[in-house]
């Protein structure tokens, strides 16, 4: 198990935050769902969001072009609306954190991580939901595909991503007679030796 964390460069990064129910939107993609993790973060600091396509992409880790193409969808599908260059989150997002305060927190240091796909860092935060480096997370694959609209078998192949990446301090199955589960805990913020 290897952690490959950024090294910190004097700013202050942003936590994304996303509402578990988006995480469950059979409507929007795995970039789409990911990208509204910036909207919703900027909601309470700005209330907008003016940041370029290139900027967003070198944030999350993805090219510009998927970027351009998640907002339209985003604003299409009503989500976002625009003014100009900036991107204000519509009553329809806004709706799902009336809804429940539970959030999926994904830190810099998972998000930035290029060798993590969108859906392993969108299962990062499911994980986190629950789990929040203190307590286990208890699921069946087919209770956290369903979660995020996904299949039980990327489920698996994140999971394993996650854990060789050192985003997972537990990861074992429970074996009984009526159940399997697997049984998972998010590390912390990471071994600050990354710093140096």
């Amino acid at each position: 198990m290897k952690a490959n964390h950024p090294k910190k460069e004097g700013k202050k990064q942003l936590t994304l935050r996303i509402p578990v129910e988006i995480l469950a939107e059979a409507e929007l993609s795995l970039n789409e769902k990911y990208l509204l993790g910036i909207d919703f973060n900027l909601l309470e600091k700005e209330g907008y969001n003016c940041y370029t396509n290139k900027a967003i992409g070198q944030t999350l880790q993805l090219h510009p072009n998927l970027v351009s193409k998640a907002r339209k969808q985003l604003v299409n599908k009503g989500f976002l609306h625009r003014e100009g260059r900036k991107y204000y989150l519509s009553d329809l997002a806004q709706n799902y954190l009336d809804q429940n305060d539970m959030m999926a927190y994904i830190y810099p240091w998972v998000y930035q991580n290029e060798q993590l796909s969108t859906g392993a860092k969108l299962l990062y935060g499911e994980y986190n939901s629950i789990s929040r480096s203190q307590r286990n997370y208890f699921a069946s694959r087919q209770y956290s595909a369903d979660k995020l609209n996904v299949s039980v078998e990327s489920i698996t192949n994140w999971t394993k991503q996650l854990y060789q990446e050192g985003c997972l301090d537990c990861y074992y199955h429970n074996r009984g007679y009526y159940r399997n589960q697997k049984v998972v805990r998010t590390s912390g913020f990471p071994n600050l030796k990354f710093l140096d």
